[in-house]
């Protein structure tokens, strides 16, 4: 017998086909829809009119669509889904049968890709996307198989950085609508998406902090950063400017009072003009990963703060550079100096 439950806001459906179990969403938030649809898959299955009824019509739109709830549901950022959703839906068609999906034509999208200069970690993202997406009709019994998928080996990750010298140069050369922007990257680690979509509201300036809330975090967390006061001074500024001129506008990071939603022509010319040309915006956020350890902070408490899961991804943007290297063997140096002329057992206890 067949039940009917929920996922988060929407209800579901689970029924029986040779024993096996289907799941498969109502799309709806009313129980008693999923209920008539769950008397009709039933009634199917006794037909024997359900395997074709479940695979013929599937569309890749639609995989997308049911992707898109269970992402709702769960948390989880959208913007990547969006952005993979809009390129394979333009090759493959919004339309396109899922049951008709093969190797080929999947391969024939990785090469249409690639030959228009996006990067494989790209590729493989978008891949992904369609992955989880396929994974979760065939769970629900929308559509049979999943055909391959590949993942292709990505490069080394990048290790661009800046120091505190970069940092001021680029500062001077910013648009002012743009250096909240660059200084919350860099002293605290904070991601391109976190930032655009931070408001005044989540900056309390009396405690000097701000509250990011979970559905606007990567990880789906709450986070808290504490800020120091140079840059709570120029939040401040910002504020107390904007709060004169656009006093409805509740996004910290705007031109004209509007929330921005690209701002690459001005990063680029602004880094051009500072002398950094191949400066990424993420790596303001390794920056200060790498800032915050050699600072002396402990490790578990920078990643709460850059909000980092996984020791990792951390241990990535943990970058070694040649000075750090250089710096070891001084400290080396010092030590084998400092114990060349003691007994082994005051070596021991000095460590």
């Amino acid at each position: 017998m067949g039940t009917v439950y929920l996922r988060g806001r929407v209800w579901w459906i689970q029924y029986f086909q040779n024993g096996t179990p289907r799941r498969e969403s109502s799309r709806s938030i009313v129980k008693s829809k999923a209920r008539k649809l769950l008397a009709v898959r039933e009634a199917q299955v006794i037909e024997g009119k359900l395997p074709e009824l479940q695979t013929r019509k599937v569309t890749l739109e639609e995989i997308f669509q049911d992707l898109e709830i269970e992402y709702t549901n769960n948390g989880r950022v959208m913007e990547r889904l969006k952005i993979a959703k809009k390129h394979i839906l333009k090759f493959l068609g919004k339309d396109s049968l899922a049951k008709t999906l093969d190797g080929s034509k999947i391969q024939n999208y990785i090469n249409d890709r690639v030959k228009n200069n996006i990067s494989l970690p790209t590729v493989n993202r978008e891949l992904n996307c369609l992955k989880r997406g396929l994974n979760l009709a065939r769970r629900s019994g929308k559509v049979g198989n999943v055909p391959f998928i590949p993942k292709y080996k990505e490069s080394a990750p990048r290790t661009g950085f800046i120091g505190r010298e970069e940092y001021n140069r680029l500062f001077k050369e910013m648009p002012d609508y743009l250096k909240p922007a660059l200084a919350l990257a860099f002293f605290c680690g904070m991601r391109r998406g976190e930032i655009l979509g931070l408001q005044w509201k989540d900056i309390d300036f009396m405690e000097g902090k701000i509250t990011l809330p979970g559905m606007q975090t990567k990880n789906g967390e709450p986070r808290t950063i504490y800020l120091s006061q140079e840059l709570k001074t120029l939040l401040e500024m910002e504020h107390a400017w904007r709060t004169l001129h656009y006093p409805n506008s509740p996004f910290v990071c705007a031109k004209h009072g509007k929330g921005i939603a690209d701002f690459s022509c001005s990063w680029e010319k602004a880094c051009k003009k500072a002398g950094l040309e191949n400066l990424l915006f993420h790596d303001l956020r390794r920056s200060a990963v790498r800032n915050l350890v050699r600072s002396g902070v402990n490790e578990r408490v920078a990643m709460a703060i850059s909000g980092h899961k996984t020791r990792a991804v951390f241990d990535r943007y943990n970058i070694v550079s040649e000075d750090d290297l250089r710096q070891a063997s001084k400290k080396l140096e010092g030590y084998l100096e400092e114990t060349a002329t003691k007994p082994l057992q005051d070596v021991e206890s000095i460590n």
